[in-house]
């Protein structure tokens, strides 16, 4: 696998990734960069503090990102936020095709109809992030 550096990197990105939150919102959480969120991701050396920081944006308890450096596990916080589940493609373009159905006869004018249109074409983009391949 590599480094223990890279098997952390490795194990933090799946989380954020089973979590659904991008780089910026984990170094968010953290209180660290988005930059360093990376670094970690890569398998980059980086301080003693920042591992301690990335375990709150990851919703890990305290020495979690130590525990992954020394061949552990890590342990999500009691509560934490739940993974978010994983759809395929057909099923996001089902979906989203069912919504722009209901908008096509629904009771509201061409400008609302539209309004509404767009806002589903912006979901889409959003959802990209929840589509398995």
């Amino acid at each position: 696998m590599g480094t223990d550096r890279e098997r952390l990197g490795q194990v933090a990105k799946r989380r954020r990734l089973a979590l659904g939150r991008t780089i910026a919102e984990v170094a968010k959480a953290a209180g660290i960069t988005a930059k360093t969120v990376g670094q970690i991701e890569a398998g980059n050396r980086v301080r003693e503090l920042t591992l301690w920081r990335l375990n709150a944006g990851l919703d890990w308890q305290e020495g979690s990102s130590q525990a992954v450096l020394n061949g552990g596990e890590p342990s999500p916080l009691d509560g934490a936020a739940k993974e978010r589940p994983r759809y395929t493609r057909e099923q996001l373009v089902a979906a989203l095709g069912l919504l722009h159905q209901i908008v096509d006869v629904a009771e509201v004018s061409a400008v609302e109809r539209d309004r509404i249109h767009s806002r589903i074409v912006e979901l889409e983009e959003r959802l990209r992030s929840l589509v398995t391949a």
